[in-house]
């Protein structure tokens, strides 16, 4: 089965083994940022209350620089990288890998130094560039070995595996020593472990796409073809990775499954869906291995790959389902949502299910649609992607804030009476208005004077947190959704 990949040319492999351990070790910050942030807030001597505000500062944050760090590779890519060769590109990749280490090793220092305090804004601004270098790390890698790209998708995934097992097995490694600083050495080796993966990553990436050769970066043909032909050609993929990318973080995790099923049974779905959600990228990187993936132009014998379209219909579904028991609970399909655990767990298992296929389709084929192996357009494809991901988790974080504004006086509905399109209307402004409004507060100069303000207003206003003692993945914030890429098994 696995004969072509091994008889193929070492350096193709080496080449494909690099992209695997970029991918896996691509994401490490930002579950540093998002996984550890209990631990974090509490090292940095944090108020409690003030934890989701934290974990939704840091991923908002993290996710806009990603976003600008993919859009400067796109910016380069459609000026000065449109003069220089392919060999070029490789050796700025091997920059941006080198750049990611960096970043980690300076937050190794940043979250140990400081004290019983710390520096806790030097430590999230620590976090926004690290997330900057990762989004140009990214961008460059499917730049440069375009063919191969499914490698790289499928360790995204199992990396937050990776980290759910770290947090178990140190928790209960440690629970019984008596005065162990859990809440500083977990962070710390967490981040250890970020900077071994990323420097092992480094040094096979160096080894495998420094110049040794013309060969090692030619393209089967030249990729001067106007980009907007290609992008063009590409539609089909390119609008599977869009759509993938896109509208399931308009609803997952935080509408579903946290808010259609209690929380205990939103976990148990949640935790599924972590070891469920990595099985499409995982099977698409087996069939691009053996020959048998959509890494191919779709054209000919090859054109079946355009019937992934019907992923779409259950997709797209799940949402409608989704809204029908939020405002039409007492509906057969709310009430069926909302008190049977399979059928509301089934949904999201699909829609997830279908994110994973479209993503790793889609970005497996974007670049081969011309006959060669075009950088530009799946670089391109990668910046749709993540400005889709970034706006409907923007969006999807505005209309729960709204929805949960009006959830407690079902009497007085504000879209009582209305119809269809006039209901449609009234959220989606609601949810386009304060989604943008979480945009403009994203990033802050001194998180420490914001997160003691807020605990100061809860404390007047004798507010309870809510969702402080839920895991940093499965925290149900009010300014955003997290991404499947974000999951992890709950820190106790």
């Amino acid at each position: 089965m696995f004969a072509k990949w091994f008889n193929q040319d070492k350096g193709d492999r080496m080449k494909q083994l690099s992209l695997f351990l970029a991918g896996f070790a691509l994401l490490q910050p930002l579950r540093i940022g998002l996984t550890a942030a209990k631990f974090a807030a509490k090292r940095f001597a944090l108020p409690d209350k003030s934890l989701d505000l934290f974990i939704t500062k840091i991923h908002n944050s993290m996710h806009l620089a990603n976003l600008t760090g993919v859009l400067t590779i796109n910016i380069y890519l459609w000026t000065l990288g449109a003069h220089t060769s392919q060999c070029f590109r490789g050796k700025l990749s091997i920059f941006t890998n080198l750049l990611s280490t960096l970043m980690n090793f300076v937050l190794f220092f940043v979250y140990a130094s400081g004290g019983d305090r710390g520096h806790v804004t030097a430590y999230y601004w620590n976090l926004v560039l690290s997330a900057y270098a990762y989004g140009l790390n990214q961008a460059m890698a499917v730049t440069v070995v375009v063919k191969d790209v499914a490698f790289f998708t499928a360790a995204i995934p199992l990396a937050g595996v990776q980290v759910s097992i770290f947090h178990y097995l140190f928790l209960k490694a440690t629970e019984k020593i008596p005065g162990f600083d859990v809440n500083f050495w977990l962070v710390i080796w967490q981040i250890i472990i970020s900077i071994t993966l990323s420097a092992l990553s480094s040094v096979l990436w160096t080894s495998s796409f420094l110049d040794t050769g013309d060969e090692v970066f030619v393209y089967e043909y030249d990729d001067h073809e106007p980009l907007v032909r290609a992008i063009i050609r590409a539609w089909s993929p390119l609008l599977m990775s869009a759509l993938g990318m896109g509208i399931v973080f308009g609803f997952y995790p935080a509408i579903a499954p946290y808010k259609l099923a209690p929380p205990d049974t939103a976990h148990r779905i949640d935790l599924v869906i972590l070891i469920v959600s990595a099985m499409p990228m995982l099977i698409n990187c087996v069939m691009c291995a053996i020959g048998l993936g959509p890494n191919r132009r779709w054209t000919g014998k090859s054109k079946y790959w355009h019937a992934v379209w019907i992923v779409a219909i259950p997709y797209l579904t799940c949402p409608v389902l989704f809204l029908v028991a939020m405002h039409k609970p007492q509906s057969a399909i709310g009430y069926a949502i909302l008190n049977n655990s399979y059928f509301c767990g089934f949904l999201c298992v699909t829609i997830v299910t279908g994110y994973g296929i479209f993503k790793s389709v889609g970005f497996s084929a974007v670049g081969l649609q011309g006959g060669y192996k075009n950088g530009r357009v799946s670089t391109f494809n990668s910046l749709v992607s993540f400005i889709m991901l970034v706006s409907c988790s923007f969006i999807g974080g505005g209309y729960l804030r709204a929805y949960k504004s009006f959830e407690d006086d079902r009497d007085n509905w504000p879209t009582k009476g209305f119809g269809f399109w006039k209901s449609f209307a009234f959220w989606w402004s609601h949810a386009l208005t304060r989604g943008i409004k979480s945009v403009a507060s994203t990033f802050t100069l001194d998180i420490r004077a914001e997160m003691e303000q807020v605990n100061v207003v809860l404390l007047v206003n004798h507010i309870e947190p809510t969702t402080s003692e839920l895991s940093p993945a499965s925290n149900p914030v009010e300014d955003t959704l997290v991404s499947t890429d974000d999951l992890l098994l709950p820190a106790k």
